[in-house]
């Protein structure tokens, strides 16, 4: 939208501020805002959170994956309450058995960080915000996000040089819950707070591939915690490539070395290479070997995004 320049005194230059933004963000008069130059730009921020609605979620039609992805979706929204309706059992596809919907949405709920079931009858759960989060707040999550992933990669190298396979399993039975409540709570912050335009974007997109590589890390972790065979050489020497490069990105992140962004190519095409000429007949390697393959590229995805938007976290 456009907007006329209003020239005040001679001196003084103003323009009016769309009525729809100031009642979406609940601006008062003679509240501050936040002003910024930005190249060509002019942003005007507000700590004011979006008044957000109640949701309404029916997942008596759903089966438990669905109606996971519901909730998830629902509560990184922003929304304060979200009213979900079903029925008394739920299909698990994974073990093809009916579950308890009040159970999955109990255990969903749990890892909500801020929110709480406060009501629970008969086919309906009342889940509540019972701590509004602080915007604050969102460097702290965020850095404590990128070292939850960084621990996933130690830790797999860790157990596999000690042939410790409590500490590689607890990668995918503790450290994946924490680096899910890390990425919902910070991606619950952006929305609720909806910061400006392509801050939002972007820090939403970084977020999203954190979360992958977790899930990535996750898989690898059950795959080497269910494996009877030795660890290779070969394979250990990749995971520890994978770890220096996964701390690169987080220096590029955090502390602003730009300069090893291209020490970060250079490890990836140095992955590509020993996956490239990995030679194995192991089932579980292979399979090993296709997931961690997806991991570089996803570093190199989110690093981008930093150095490309200068996004401050």
């Amino acid at each position: 939208m456009k907007r006329k320049i209003i020239q005040l005194a001679g001196k003084t230059s103003v323009i009016s501020i769309p009525q729809s933004w100031i009642r979406k963000f609940n601006i008062k008069k003679g509240q501050e805002v936040e002003v910024k130059e930005e190249n060509n730009r002019i942003i005007i921020e507000t700590d004011n959170v979006v008044q957000t609605k109640d949701i309404k979620l029916d997942i008596s039609e759903m089966n438990v994956s669905t109606a996971w992805y519901n909730l998830i979706s629902a509560y990184r929204s922003g929304a304060e309450t979200i009213n979900v309706y079903y029925n008394d059992y739920i299909l698990d596809i994974k073990t093809k058995e009916n579950t308890l919907s009040s159970d999955m949405i109990r255990d969903a709920v749990n890892k909500f960080t801020g929110m709480e079931i406060i009501k629970q009858g008969k086919n309906h759960a009342i889940i509540k915000e019972i701590t509004t989060p602080k915007i604050e707040e969102f460097e702290n999550i965020l850095k404590r996000t990128y070292f939850a992933v960084i621990n996933m990669s130690s830790d797999i190298v860790e157990g596999l040089e000690k042939v410790d396979k409590i500490k590689i399993n607890n990668v995918s039975e503790i450290s994946e819950v924490n680096v899910n409540k890390l990425c919902n709570f910070s991606l619950r912050l952006i929305t609720k707070h909806k910061k400006n335009g392509i801050d939002s974007l972007t820090l939403y997109s970084t977020i999203i591939k954190l979360e992958e590589i977790g899930d990535n890390y996750s898989k690898i972790s059950k795959i080497f915690a269910e494996s009877k065979n030795e660890y290779s050489k070969k394979l250990i020497q990749l995971f520890k490539n994978l770890d220096k490069m996964i701390n690169l990105f987080y220096n590029i992140s955090f502390k602003h070395e730009q300069d090893k962004y291209n020490n970060m190519a250079e490890i990836k095409q140095e992955i590509k290479q020993e996956i490239k000429d990995f030679k194995t007949d192991s089932d579980y390697e292979k399979e090993i070997l296709q997931i961690a393959r997806g991991i570089p590229g996803l570093l190199m995805e989110a690093s981008c995004i930093k150095l490309t938007y200068r996004i401050d976290f």
